[in-house]
């Protein structure tokens, strides 16, 4: 580990030497090669309490290995960058806890905002923010408690060259001029600078030798300075290729426009008859042989080559934004996107392309919510079946919220959303011109059915009044949401709409289900899905492999392909176990248990032998109608068919698997989900 650990984070060659130096001052240089842009890693030995400036989004995963023994308290970033992606939303869903920072006068989306002096405070040390104006207008310098380095951002540049203004980001020659001789070359002249790009003069420097080298280069007084910036800007270099998208996500917390999201994950931009030499190391899911790159020009305009599913001819279409009219997008656009959500559903493979709609979580779940304008509490959670629905958020979080194997809600605290507010999206929907094209509503978040059922009679009604061309509304629900509704006021609800509910009972042992606690056992299960099945409502229940760990590996299989039979869903789904944020909180409910000192975790095997007794055990009759599915992002295997019907042949499939006669189809670890 340690191995890749070194090769992730030096990829300069210089930064052996110079962390060598730097890490005597408690601070780490990272470097991206891409961007050719540096981060910094600063910590307090002691308390291990750590910040990070300037975290880039290609990096997450360096960055993440990076504190495996800190504790990262903030994510800062200098300024709004213009060529380059934030890290400091991604790092938030991977790290709890960790908040984004940046200047109040970049006007940019942050948890906390910073002006010139603050002190930015980790364990028993901090960085001084300075503010270091041009560049951008909102910049930040960071000086260290010691006052023996400063971090400059793209302020101050080693040997004075690199230096430009972002007049997007309010940039400005006086203001840089003024940072740089009235704030920085007033520091002490050994402190140690440190820049944020990777310019060809070094990875770091002192305050004498920059400005030595920058009065050598454009002379001592601040009207040369000026005068030689002036000159430079009908010289400098290559814009940046994704400038504009670079501004626009940094504006936003690191958070890519959902026009960006969707063409990068959904449209593949990968061109296979311009595979390199390397292609043969390009992940197979990245690789779409169906849709054609997009090409991103820089200005605002996405063009799209699409094949038809009809013919061999191909529609260019031309998609415009600007920053001011992203939230209400055209009627055009929505069209477009439907267009481009069916032809994805052609054109992905089973293997692995089906894997990247198939996950529980996703930022494109929202989709069609995000381009009517909708701004939803993320992270936002729906099941594969919905990729092409309507999420509207009639509550945030779970009511429950204590299962140790789920971490969906963890961050969020459980509350119904006003039904004003949930109206104004609908409203917003619909005068986008939405209303024809919306088939499918999701009500998000964990367990809407928890709402009183007067509540949600009118969501339903709300829902169907303004999109009546809606085929189904389905929702999430816990069988303790059922316990306290009638059947009568169940029909009442199904009459008005909601057709589906998702209903995740994890597992039919009750041992299992009170060490994971659930809340619920195989009866109160049971009868939750009985109510709903008498009340028209249809079910799909969901079944998590490896829940019970080796210890219960057999009763959990054997129990809940028992309260799966006895039930007789519609639809069944399996899932396996995961653990994103490490299983210490799981494992908290087994160590009480007299059969196992702790969970000990299913082997890949050993998960496919649990779900082959569970297929094996399971008797649904329903004339072969109960559909299942394996196709969740955290299994290692994709199976599919109709129970009954094709039981026999999803066995034969799976056995297969085990015997090692057709193992390609087990999914890497790396493409696995929650």
């Amino acid at each position: 580990m340690s191995t890749i650990i070194k090769k992730r984070i030096l990829h300069h060659e210089n930064l052996d030497s110079t962390n060598s130096h730097l890490n005597e001052l408690g601070l780490r240089q990272l470097y991206d090669a891409e961007s050719k842009s540096f981060s910094y890693l600063i910590w307090d030995k002691e308390t291990e309490e750590a910040v990070l400036i300037d975290p880039v989004r290609n990096q997450v995963s360096r960055d993440v290995i990076v504190c495996t023994n800190l504790k990262l308290i903030y994510a800062i970033n200098t300024h709004v960058h213009e060529d380059r992606i934030s890290g400091t939303v991604s790092l938030k869903k991977k790290l709890k806890g960790l908040k984004s920072v940046i200047s109040k006068a970049s006007g940019a989306d942050a948890d906390e905002y910073i002006e010139d002096g603050d002190e930015i405070h980790f364990g028993k040390r901090h960085i001084v923010a300075i503010a270091t104006p041009g560049h951008t207008s909102g910049c930040m310098s960071f000086l260290l408690d010691d006052g023996k380095a400063v971090i400059t951002g793209d302020t101050l540049p080693l040997g004075g060259v690199g230096c430009d203004i972002v007049q997007e980001c309010g940039g400005s020659v006086w203001s840089l001029c003024d940072s740089i001789f009235h704030k920085l070359f007033h520091l002490p002249d050994g402190c140690v600078v440190l820049p944020g790009h990777d310019n060809g003069t070094g990875t770091h420097s002192t305050i004498e030798k920059v400005r030595s080298a920058l009065i050598a280069l454009c002379g001592d007084t601040m009207e040369d300075f000026v005068d030689f910036m002036n000159s430079q800007a009908s010289t400098q270099g290559t814009v940046p290729p994704k400038k504009n998208i670079c501004i626009a996500s940094n504006k936003k917390d690191g958070l890519e426009p959902f026009y960006v999201r969707y063409l990068r994950d959904k449209v593949i931009q990968h061109n296979p008859s311009q595979q390199d030499t390397n292609a043969s190391q390009t992940p197979p899911h990245k690789i779409n042989h169906n849709l054609s790159t997009p090409t991103i020009i820089d200005g605002g305009l996405f063009c799209l080559n699409v094949p038809s599913p009809l013919d061999s001819t191909k529609a260019k279409v031309t998609i415009s934004y600007t920053e001011s009219n992203v939230t209400t997008a055209p009627m055009p656009s929505l069209v477009l996107l439907y267009s481009l959500l069916f032809l994805e559903s052609l054109a992905f493979t089973p293997t692995y392309d089906t894997h990247r709609h198939c996950q529980r979580s996703t930022p494109l779940c929202s989709s069609i919510g995000e381009l009517c304008g909708i701004q939803y509490d993320e992270p936002l959670f729906r099941p594969p079946a919905e990729w092409r629905s309507l999420i509207i958020q009639v509550t945030v979080g779970c009511s429950w919220n204590k299962c140790t194997f789920c971490e969906m809600y963890q961050d969020k605290t459980f509350r119904a959303r006003p039904i004003e507010d949930i109206i104004s999206e609908l409203d917003r929907v619909v005068n986008l011109g939405g209303a024809q094209y919306v088939r499918d509503v999701f009500l998000a978040d964990g367990d809407a059915m928890t709402l009183p059922t007067g509540v949600l009679e009118n969501i339903l009604d709300a829902v169907r009044e303004r999109l009546p061309r809606v085929r189904r509304i389905s929702s999430y629900c816990l069988p303790r949401n059922i316990r306290g509704k009638s059947i009568k006021s169940l029909s009442k609800l199904r009459s008005k709409g909601l057709s589906l509910v998702y209903v995740g009972c994890e597992s039919g042992d009750d041992t299992v289900l009170a060490a994971v606690k659930k809340g619920e056992t195989y009866e109160t299960s049971l009868d939750a899905l009985r109510k709903l099945e008498e009340a028209g409502i249809k079910r799909s229940v969901m079944i998590l492999i490896g829940l019970g760990g080796k210890a219960y590996t057999m009763q959990h299989a054997l129990r809940s392909a028992a309260l799966c039979s006895e039930a007789r869903p519609e639809y069944l789904s399996l899932l396996t176990v995961s653990f994103p944020r490490g299983k210490d909180r799981f494992e908290g409910g087994y160590s009480n248990m007299t059969n196992a000192s702790s969970f000990d975790e299913l082997s890949i095997k050993e998960s496919l032998e649990e779900m082959k007794v569970f297929l094996s055990a399971v008797d649904i009759s329903r004339d072969g109608k109960t559909i299942f599915r394996s196709d969740h992002a955290s299994n290692y295997l994709l199976l599919k068919g109709r129970l009954g019907r094709d039981k026999n042949k999803i066995l034969a499939q799976l056995e297969s698997v085990l015997n090692g006669e057709d193992d390609t189809k087990i999914r890497p670890e790396w493409l696995r989900g929650l």
